[in-house]
């Protein structure tokens, strides 16, 4: 009878001692461009800083005209910020007036991939200045099926703990009747 408490008591210890997965993500904290900034030149880069490092082999950004092809830019990611050069725009249609939409898409270092878009627009053919301000991320969704799955191998794992120290308390009774 008292092994079946003591098998009872230790699942239960299991049960509360296995760590809830972390609910903290990666965010974009600021970017330059900022979301709907209107600039009166186009960037000579473009700057975005996260709240954690990114992993930099995992690191896209794109830029596309609206209306228009995008272009996938050459980023460099170092600790939690990602700054990408934007090619010259000089050739006949690939005119920086009207408007743009900075896409990304990174990996935290704790594997959350995280993606979003920041639509601005340029009024004039010079460069400007990249100084970083506040901008708005979009979640990924990526991110939390990885959390689900952990959820989910924790109760099937607390399942399993609470059926075999039912199973051990049962055979325990049952010993204790035969003898």
């Amino acid at each position: 009878m008292i092994r079946g408490w003591l098998i009872v008591a230790l699942a239960s210890l299991t049960w509360w001692s296995t760590p809830a997965p972390a609910n903290a993500h990666t965010d974009l904290i600021s970017s330059s461009p900022t979301t709907d900034e209107v600039l009166t030149g186009f960037p000579e880069t473009v700057q975005l800083v996260f709240s954690e490092p990114v992993a930099p082999e995992f690191v896209t950004v794109t830029l596309t005209q609206d209306a228009g092809p995008s272009l996938e830019l050459a980023p460099r990611a170092e600790g939690a910020t990602v700054t990408a050069p934007v090619p010259a725009l000089k050739a006949a249609g690939d005119t920086p007036a009207d408007g743009w939409t900075l896409s990304y898409r990174v990996v935290s270092t704790d594997g959350h991939p995280i993606t979003g878009h920041i639509a601005f627009r340029v009024t004039g053919s010079g460069s400007t200045s990249d100084k970083p301000t506040q901008a708005v991320a979009t979640p990924a969704t990526e991110g939390s099926r990885g959390q689900g799955r952990s959820v989910i191998i924790i109760g099937v794992f607390s399942a399993v703990t609470t059926i075999a120290a039912m199973y051990l308390l049962a055979r325990g009774r049952a010993r204790d009747r035969h003898e």
